[in-house]
């Protein structure tokens, strides 16, 4: 489990990574990196929720999965405008 956590740790980074480097690629605005970093702030909530000893809290953590999806849409959307 500590090996699926770790692994799950580098995908985030991963994923945060190629989000900034398309908002630099696209050159989106302030609006998209402020909620990069506040999907990067979501992510850290996430990896300190879970421990390989206690799994109480990984439905929410699971769940707050949909809403950063979510706000990377808005975060993508405004981006442009």
């Amino acid at each position: 489990l500590g090996n699926a956590l770790r692994l799950a740790l580098v995908f985030h980074a991963v994923t945060l990574a190629l989000w900034i480097w398309v908002g630099l690629s696209f050159h989106l605005n302030t609006f998209y990196f402020a909620g990069c970093f506040l999907i990067a702030i979501a992510f850290i909530i996430e990896h300190c929720l879970i421990t390989p000893t206690d799994l109480s809290k990984v439905i929410f953590a699971f769940n707050m999965n949909g809403f950063i999806a979510i706000f990377y849409l808005l975060s993508l959307w405004s981006g442009k405008l």
